[in-house]
């Protein structure tokens, strides 16, 4: 199996999978988002962490809602201490592929990946 890793901005989701330019399509949207024949796995969970220096203020909570955050420095970030709980349009990181009519290269990798990502979410910490 090769790798090439593609620049986004190239292809829309659909146009990549359904051109066969793109065997699988990892990004990050909303929860909802959906395309039919294109089946989409998320990979981890959609929570957002506020990256702040120690002495902020908001530093020491475990949950911030976005409204405190207003008019402060930060950056969203995957996994810190601080998570915001009200995020208005949160994204979840997922791959994407077309429903059948795949190479079996790609078949076994979607079935190994989602092995792998299942695995990963267990010993999430």
């Amino acid at each position: 199996m090769r790798l090439n890793l593609t620049d986004d901005s190239q292809y829309s989701i659909a146009e990549g999978l359904w051109s066969g330019a793109v065997d699988i399509y990892f990004t990050s949207v909303m929860a909802d988002f959906q395309l039919e024949g294109i089946e989409k796995r998320p990979m981890a969970a959609s929570n957002q962490y506020v990256l702040m220096p120690r002495q902020h203020p908001l530093a020491g909570r475990n949950s911030i809602s976005i409204r405190e955050l207003d008019g402060e420095c930060f950056i969203l970030h995957p996994e810190t201490s601080v998570s915001v709980s009200d995020l208005p349009f949160p994204a979840t990181p997922c791959y994407f592929y077309r429903t059948g009519d795949q190479n079996p290269e790609v078949t076994a990798f979607i079935r190994d990946f989602s092995r792998f990502v299942k695995e990963a979410r267990v010993h999430e910490y």
